[in-house]
């Protein structure tokens, strides 16, 4: 694993040096940098959508690029009735990872989305990210953004069950550790909601997650909100005229109006809206 990450003061210019594995990228004015960048959307309504979701998906992460550089890849699910995700990453900017012939592959009903600054794991293509992983139930794909303060005992914790890491990134290990770690509760399958906050008490610093499954996404961000993330929705053309007008056409739903620091956000998207974002 790489060092870890120091910044030192320059007392003539008043920024911070970045020393360690962010060496070489330059100052910054706080001392803060930026890690990654996370998207998901799902569409609502009628299932096969009209809506281009990949497309959607790669310009929110062409407005997260700033976060990112190194790499970035995209994920999408057309629902249950198909076995396997559609996925696309590679190593550079968006727009040389992203054509419009692989964006076409890319089909489905749902999608999430990565642009990559490492922190723990080395530059590699085998880094890229969202993680996909098979399981017993269905496959998982998770996007993160952060870096998990426990990482060593949670890594022992999950080789110790037995299950092999193929990389250094804390992504693969959360989305490992959500698979192996089921909360002593759980009956009758996963209970992804369950699991997650349980992750959330493993693990409670630092990171923003996008986490999909093929009929849903889960929105996650630690209990200290250290991490943006937030929950959006496109509407028709027809609403939002309503809405410049004083009426407001939402919805209400608990698990999805707002994101609180600490909590677990779903797709539980509202029948007036075209798109639900994360």
């Amino acid at each position: 694993m790489e060092a870890k990450t120091s910044t030192s003061k320059n007392k003539s210019d008043g920024k911070y040096q970045i020393k360690g594995k962010r060496y070489g990228r330059g100052a910054v004015e706080s001392g803060l940098t930026h890690e990654c960048g996370v998207f998901g959307a799902i569409a609502t309504g009628d299932w096969p959508t009209q809506l281009d979701i990949a497309q959607i998906v790669c310009l929110g992460l062409v407005a997260l690029q700033h976060r990112g550089q190194e790499s970035a890849g995209i994920v999408t699910s057309e629902g249950d009735h198909k076995k396997n995700f559609h996925i696309h990453k590679g190593m550079g900017m968006i727009n040389n990872i992203f054509t419009d012939e692989n964006i076409k592959k890319l089909k489905g009903n749902l999608g999430i989305g990565h642009t990559r600054y490492s922190t723990s794991a080395a530059s590699e293509e085998v880094n890229c990210q969202p993680f996909v992983v098979h399981t017993s139930h269905g496959a998982i794909a998770l996007a993160h953004n952060g870096e998990l303060v426990n990482c060593e005992s949670l890594r022992k914790e999950v080789l110790g069950r037995g299950v092999g890491l193929s990389t250094f990134s804390d992504s693969e290990l959360i989305t490992q550790s959500l698979c192996v770690n089921p909360p002593v509760d759980e009956v009758n399958g996963p209970n992804w909601p369950s699991r997650i906050r349980h992750l959330m008490k493993l693990t409670p610093l630092s990171y923003s997650l996008v986490i999909m499954m093929k009929d849903k996404i889960y929105g996650v961000r630690d209990p200290f909100g250290n991490r943006p993330l937030c929950l959006g929705k496109i509407l028709p053309l027809e609403s939002t005229n309503k809405m410049a007008n004083g009426h407001v056409n939402g919805y209400s739903s608990d698990s999805s109006d707002k994101m609180t620091n600490g909590q677990v956000g779903c797709d539980a998207a509202p029948p007036t809206a075209n798109l639900q974002i994360f």
